[in-house]
């Protein structure tokens, strides 16, 4: 009697959890979503010092990479999460601050070394967090 009462129940957790995590997920393909993310990283990290950019949600495997970012125009510039890297909130976060201190430093980095001196102390910021 209670396997009877105890498959329906677990094939019931299961559907929930995957459709909550599913929607997690879509979520985070979501660039207002992404833009949010953003947003709450300028603020918390840059006193809301860097520049407003883009978001966008595309697969990078051609880069070989879990976030890039670039500069479209002169006073603008794209983050692109690759959303199979950014498979939770925490993950998408982290690819977030990373891309974020690309931001912040694009203007004193050294285009051939973009992970350099000026990045990594730019990172340095987000070591209290781990």
């Amino acid at each position: 009697m209670r396997v009877r009462i105890l498959v329906p129940l677990l094939s019931m957790a299961v559907i929930f959890f995957g459709i909550r995590y599913a929607v997690g997920r879509e979520r985070l393909r979501d660039p207002d979503h992404l833009h949010a993310l953003y947003q709450e990283t300028n603020q918390e990290f840059f006193g809301g010092q860097l520049r407003d950019v883009e978001l966008k949600s595309h697969d990078l495997s051609d880069y070989d990479a879990e976030g890039i970012t670039y500069q479209a125009a002169e006073n603008k510039f794209v983050i692109v999460l690759d959303p199979n890297w950014s498979t939770s909130e925490a993950e998408a976060l982290d690819i977030m601050r990373h891309e974020s201190c690309h931001v912040a430093t694009w203007d004193v980095s050294n285009p051939d070394d973009p992970h350099g001196p000026p990045f990594q102390e730019c990172m340095k910021r987000f070591e209290r967090e781990k």
